[in-house]
């Protein structure tokens, strides 16, 4: 499912390693894995060779949808320790957490 969201434009330093510089060349090489394997978990087709701005969008994406799926996994993981009962203000924090993490996506 590709989401649609409105995109300010800001051009901020990041700091790449050379071995960051190699990886985004390799995510921008249409022939890649890397590339392949970019296109596959965005769930949609960027055009990555255009620019590294628009590889770095992708992979923020994908490093955003990662953290939202590990932050809700924690909270299942946090209800499942409440589930016998002793503490239900922490059983409901829980599920309201990845009830609002989900409603994120």
């Amino acid at each position: 499912m590709v989401h649609h969201e409105r995109m300010e434009v800001r051009q901020i330093p990041v700091p790449l390693t050379e071995h960051d510089q190699e990886f985004l060349r390799a995510v921008r090489d249409p022939g890649s894995p890397e590339y392949m394997a970019v296109h596959r978990l965005v769930g949609g087709a960027p055009k990555l060779e255009k620019s590294f701005a628009v590889a770095l969008h992708a992979l923020m994406s994908i490093a955003r949808k990662a953290v939202r799926e590990e932050v809700m996994l924690a909270g299942y993981a946090m209800l499942a320790a409440t589930q016998n009962g002793k503490d239900h203000a922490a059983h409901r924090a829980a599920w309201h957490r990845a009830a609002e993490v989900a409603g994120r996506e």
